[in-house]
């Protein structure tokens, strides 16, 4: 990183070069960034960043990482994307570019627990969350996540999540919102 300071320094100091600058060390920030502190810096440093997808490819992700690494995925994630709309709070940023990204925040979570059989239903209401604020996300999928080769379609995510409900609705008999099964 200080060599890509060193760089930006070498850069004179005009007009043209200051958006340059800044996109590069907000670039820098996001992508190697060390904690979630540093990212929330990063965005309020610079929040238009966010019109760059590959500045939403990097917070979601580090959204993701937060969320899945913590006992409570769900509540950690609904945290960090209040935090991450406080540090670009700024009216002038694009609210839509902000809640793209808390929609693929949604969506990554989504596809990362929906491969844990225990989690089907938590990986449904992430999924569900992210199609309520990006309707595209609904048979396009979560963006490419660790491990997949391909977009993940959130339709079958949501799907899996209802039936396992309604399996554990069945077993235990404490809601009759699941249509029971005619032979």
């Amino acid at each position: 990183m200080r060599v890509i300071e060193k760089a930006l320094q070498m850069l004179p100091d005009s007009r043209r070069y200051a958006q340059l600058k800044r996109t590069a060390r907000a670039r820098t920030a996001l992508k190697h960034g060390q904690t979630w502190a540093e990212i929330l810096a990063a965005l309020r440093t610079d929040p238009f960043i966010l019109r760059h997808s590959w500045a939403r490819h990097y917070v979601s992700r580090w959204i993701r990482k937060l969320a899945l690494r913590s006992e409570a995925p769900l509540s950690t994630l609904q945290e960090v994307c209040v935090q991450m709309k406080e540090a670009t709070s700024d009216p002038r940023v694009s609210r839509w570019r902000v809640r793209q990204t808390v929609a693929r925040s949604w969506a990554e979570t989504a596809s990362s627990l929906a491969v844990r059989p225990a989690q089907q239903r938590e990986a449904a209401y992430a999924a569900t969350r992210a199609v309520a604020l990006s309707p595209s996300l609904l048979v396009g999928g979560a963006p490419h996540a660790p491990g997949h080769q391909r977009r993940r379609a959130l339709a079958p995510i949501i799907v899996r999540g209802a039936l396992a409900f309604c399996a554990g609705s069945a077993r235990s008999s404490e809601t009759t919102w699941c249509p029971k099964r005619r032979r």
